[in-house]
């Protein structure tokens, strides 16, 4: 079984010989992310403009 330091020997490792790739990916998921919370933010305003009003 692997240690957590040689993990994350490895993992730092990894991010130095990929940083572009790494970028990228991090870029593309906090963008997809933002999308999906802007989608649900606007399907709920409209959900809620389209409920009828009680007027009394």
């Amino acid at each position: 079984m692997i240690k957590i330091t040689d993990a994350s020997v490895l993992a730092f490792a990894k991010l130095r010989t990929h940083k572009i790739r790494t970028l990228i990916v991090i870029l593309l998921s906090s963008l997809l992310f933002s999308v999906l919370i802007i989608s649900i933010s606007v399907i709920q305003a409209s959900f809620l403009l389209l409920e009828p009003r009680n007027v009394s």
